[in-house]
């Protein structure tokens, strides 16, 4: 299990706890229970695997544990704590089992059984021996807590939230009994009491003398995620906490910048996801209750709280440019082909093919050029709104306000017919009268001149136009 663990950390077998640690945060933003259930229970049991034997052994020694008082149970049970140590959970279910034939059902061998029985991936089994426990000792909180976790991975959602409100009121508050109440609120929409949660986790972290960024990154990040489905008013708090909390850290944060970059998109795509309701059933369905401008009003503010706590130029504009580009396609105040050319140019930086590239830059600009200038509007709004984004498009809107509108459309459709035998776009679908145009004799001004080919000229070397596989000047281009 512990070389599996590693490898789904994607860290090395060398690495500290604070490098696991790191590890795992980052991944379970990546793979939320929502978006990826399966992966995320499994990043979870990896990270349960190589936490540090020392703090679990410490954890542990709370609870009061029945052990037989006979040399054979003892030995056994060391037997156990030396297995589960090392996270070889099989022999630990083989040997407990063999215990609880033997001396009945001891809290200790019952305890560790049901333990290794959720790591091993029997969470059925897992539950019954814990409900055993819970029935026998029903004041032991701890055996509260670990029942309510098995039942959350075993799938029994309701049960399970039941059980996290148990282990609350009897005082559970660790760090992770608290993260995972609030992921059970939220796979049952309780969306409300999951923010509560977190902000007692989020309390209680910042009663800590010693500043762990990492263990308040997660939950910030699912306390924006969470007050974004209670309400317009309680997102913006959990915003300014979170903006506050940035400033207030200050140096402490150092390192972790990359960490908190990536806590802006998830909420940049839920902002986008509203505006988009229409594509995204868990928008429409009206889960999310915290508004387009709000969102994004929000993210512009930590961002800037961010760039103050860690000064970091290269990072903060590259996430500034991705934010944009995401804002810009939700934005409800800014037409499609606005958008379009937005995506064309920022976008392209990920595409490989540099002519495809170019043929949606044109497709885009060419609809733009069709609409300016009643749509001069729609730039400006880019320009005070998105700045970074603006800058790609700079160059572009200086020849709209320079140029001939039909000069600079013909020099652009040159190009465009030339891709649009390879490519589709939306130009010539939007205006159709454009692509008829191409089949007539083009002049280079109005008045009577040179004559200019629409098309480049056959040359006698050139493969022949009819498709024969000869060359021109030996096919059709023969003299007579």
């Amino acid at each position: 299990m512990n070389e599996d663990a590693y490898k789904v950390l994607g860290v090395s077998r060398d690495a500290s706890q604070e490098e696991i640690k790191r590890a795992y945060f980052r991944m379970v933003r990546q793979h939320t229970p929502d978006s990826d259930p399966e992966m995320f229970q499994e990043i979870r049991r990896a990270y349960e695997a190589l936490k540090d034997m020392e703090e679990q052994k410490k954890d542990l020694e709370t609870i009061s544990l029945e052990v037989p008082d006979d040399p054979m149970g003892k030995k056994m049970m060391e037997q156990i704590l030396s297995c589960y140590g090392s996270h070889d959970y099989q022999r630990v279910i083989d040997t407990a089992q063999e215990a609880v034939r033997y001396f009945g059902n001891c809290s200790g061998f019952l305890y560790y059984l049901a333990l290794a029985q959720r790591e091993a991936g029997y969470t059925g089994k897992s539950v019954r021996n814990l409900e055993l426990l819970v029935e026998k000792f029903p004041d032991e909180v701890r055996f509260r807590r670990e029942l309510a976790i098995s039942l959350q991975e075993r799938g029994f959602g309701k049960k399970a939230l039941d059980a996290f409100e148990t282990a609350w009121k009897m005082g559970c508050r660790d760090t992770e009994f608290l993260f995972l109440f609030n992921l059970a609120c939220y796979e049952r929409r309780k969306y409300a009491r999951g923010v509560q949660i977190l902000e007692t986790l989020i309390g209680d972290a910042g009663r800590k003398t010693v500043l762990q960024p990492l263990e308040y990154l997660q939950p910030y990040e699912w306390l924006l995620i969470s007050s974004a489905s209670v309400s317009d008013e309680k997102f913006r708090q959990s915003a300014e906490r979170f903006a506050q909390f940035l400033l207030e850290a200050g140096g402490g944060l150092d390192g972790s910048g990359e960490e908190i970059a990536e806590m802006f998109l998830p909420l940049a795509m839920i902002a986008y996801g509203i505006s988009e309701n229409d594509e995204i059933p868990e928008m429409a369905a009206g889960w999310m209750k915290a508004t387009y401008t709000t969102i994004r009003e929000a993210v512009w503010k930590i961002l800037a709280a961010a760039q103050k706590a860690i000064p970091d130029e290269k990072l903060w504009k590259e996430t500034q440019k991705q934010l944009e580009h995401v804002f810009v396609m939700g934005d409800p105040e800014l037409s499609i082909s606005t958008r379009c050319v937005v995506d064309a140019f920022v976008g392209g930086d990920e595409r490989e093919d540099p002519q495809f590239t170019r043929f949606i830059q044109l497709d885009s600009m060419l609809c733009i050029l069709e609409e300016w200038p009643e749509n001069r509007g729609q730039i400006e709004i880019l320009k005070h709104r998105y700045p970074e984004t603006y800058s790609r498009l700079e160059e572009f809107v200086r020849r709209l306000d320079s140029e001939s509108t039909d000069r600079l459309r013909d020099s652009m459709l040159k190009d465009y017919r030339r891709l649009a035998k390879y490519f589709d776009g939306y130009y010539f679908q939007r205006y159709p009268e454009r692509r008829q145009e191409g089949t007539r004799q083009v002049w280079d001004s109005d008045q009577e001149g040179t004559f200019r080919r629409a098309e480049k000229k056959v040359g006698r070397n050139d493969p022949c136009p009819c498709g024969s596989g000869k060359k021109y000047k030996n096919c059709c281009g023969r003299k007579g």
